[in-house]
């Protein structure tokens, strides 16, 4: 009788370890599985990204004041450059914004009948509808980051010209594109006479990207 239990005891342990064995490794599998699922699924809360575009669009637009003769070309514009995380802690000023560059050949006639100094960083941007100021230029970006890959133009006088990069940080308060590149002539006295030269503006509208 011992004996007798003793086997059937042992067969039982063995259908028993049999069983077990099997849904452990189901088990496993099942595992993997989920933990497979759970890394391809996108997360439900994804930080939002500024748009980012390093394409070169070129362009063949030129606006002249007709009173100092200063004429602008816009050669090229990006528009969205990418701005380093490191640089945004640094400026916040950066932060979720859009970065829109374009390169310019800047000019000022030799025989310009007022002396005038014209630099590409006092040329503006609107947006649409048009804000009643222009975008924040990104000077400390282009100085900082891309001095090198997007060199800003340098100042030029009368019977001088220069080609270079400009930019401004594009806000919600400057409106959406189609955007403006402006040119604009505050009213001036000239010295030595009692002439007046009146404000104006000369732009150009960049294609919508």
């Amino acid at each position: 009788m011992r004996k007798t239990a003793l086997v059937v005891a042992a067969l039982v342990c063995l259908l028993v370890a049999g069983c077990g064995d099997k849904p452990a490794d189901q088990a496993t599998d099942k595992d993997r599985d989920k933990v497979t699922q759970a890394s391809e699924e996108p997360s439900e809360d994804p930080t939002p990204e500024v748009l980012v575009s390093d394409e070169e669009i070129p362009l063949d637009l030129s606006m002249t004041d007709d009173v100092t003769g200063e004429t602008v070309k816009v050669l090229s514009y990006i528009p969205s450059v990418e701005v380093p995380a490191d640089f945004v802690e640094k400026y916040v000023a950066y932060d979720g914004v859009r970065v829109l560059l374009a390169k310019v050949e800047i000019s000022v006639p030799a025989d310009a009948k007022y002396r005038s100094v014209l630099s590409g960083d006092s040329l503006k941007l609107f947006g649409t509808p048009r804000a009643d100021f222009s975008a924040q230029t990104a000077v400390l970006l282009l100085d900082q980051v891309y001095a090198d890959k997007y060199p800003r133009p340098e100042d030029v006088s009368v019977g001088e010209s220069a080609t270079g990069w400009t930019g401004w940080l594009i806000k919600d308060t400057v409106g959406s594109e189609p955007f403006e590149i402006v040119l604009a002539r505050q009213a001036s006295k000239v010295l030595g006479s009692d002439e007046e030269i009146p404000a104006a503006e000369f732009s150009v509208t960049l294609p919508t990207s």
